[in-house]
C-alpha cells in the first residue's frame, strides 16, 4: 500500500529502519508499506495528503463489493478528445454494468463543466445576496451625501445670501451645488473601483499561489 505524507504514522520512523518495506496494522488486516506519496498540500481548506492507498481487489476482499461506490478518474489526452473521451467511457461503464440500451445510466461522470455548473448554482445565492447588500450600500450612500449637502447649504447661507445680493439667480447657485455633488459623487465612485480592483487583483494572486503551492 503507499501512504500520504499526513498519515498518522511517522514517515521518519520507516526513513530510519534499515528496511524501506514496513509493515502498518489496520484494525484485522496486515499491510506492507511499499512508498511515500509526495505532499499536495490543501485545496480550500481540506488536505489531499491524509489518505491511503490499497489495491481495489484486496479492499473488496476485505470489505465486500456490495454497498460500495467507486470513483475512476480519467484523463482527456487533449480538450479536443475530450468529448470523444466522455463518449467512450460512457460506453464502457454501459458495457460493464448491463445497461440495457433505452435504459438511463446506473452511473455518474463527474467533469469540469458539471463541478463549474454545481459551483454556480451553488454560489447564486451568494451573488443575490451581494447584489441585495449593493443596493442598500449605494441607497446609505446617497443618503449620506445628501445629509452632506443639507449640512454645507447651512453652513454657506451667508455666502448664498452675499451671492443673491449681487445678483447671482436661484439656478445658478442651484448648478453650483449640483456640480460639487456629483464631483463628490464622482471622485468617492474612482476611489472605490481603484480600491475594489485592487483589493480583487491581491486575492487572485493569493489564491493562485495558494492553489498552486497544494498542487
Amino acid at each position: 500500500m503507499f501512504v500520504s505524507s499526513e498519515w498518522k504514522l511517522s514517515i521518519n520512523y520507516f526513513q530510519k529502519k534499515t528496511h524501506w518495506v514496513r509493515t502498518l496494522f489496520s484494525i484485522k488486516n496486515e499491510f506492507s508499506i511499499v512508498g511515500v506519496l509526495e505532499s499536495k498540500g490543501e485545496i480550500f481548506g481540506q488536505s489531499q495528503d491524509n489518505l491511503a492507498l490499497i489495491p481495489i481487489t484486496r479492499m473488496q476482499a476485505i470489505y465486500g463489493k456490495t454497498d460500495r461506490s467507486i470513483n475512476i478518474a480519467v484523463q482527456a489526452p487533449s480538450k479536443q478528445t475530450y468529448d470523444a473521451c466522455v463518449e467512450n467511457i460512457t460506453s464502457v461503464m454501459r458495457v460493464i454494468r448491463n445497461v440495457k440500451p433505452g435504459e438511463d445510466n446506473n452511473f455518474e461522470i463527474f467533469s469540469n463543466e458539471s463541478l463549474i455548473s454545481s459551483v454556480n448554482s451553488f454560489t447564486k445565492y451568494f451573488k443575490y445576496g451581494a447584489g441585495f447588500i449593493s443596493f442598500i450600500a449605494l441607497l446609505a450612500a446617497g443618503i449620506g451625501i445628501m445629509n452632506i449637502m443639507l449640512v454645507s447649504v447651512t453652513e454657506r447661507t451667508k455666502e448664498i445670501g452675499i451671492r443673491k445680493a449681487i445678483g447671482a439667480k436661484s439656478n445658478t447657485i442651484l448648478h453650483q451645488f449640483l456640480i460639487e455633488a456629483i464631483i463628490l459623487c464622482e471622485i468617492g465612485g474612482a476611489a472605490g473601483i481603484i480600491f475594489g480592483i485592487l483589493a480583487g487583483n491581491l486575492l487572485g494572486i493569493y489564491l493562485t499561489h495558494k492553489c498552486s503551492d497544494s498542487l
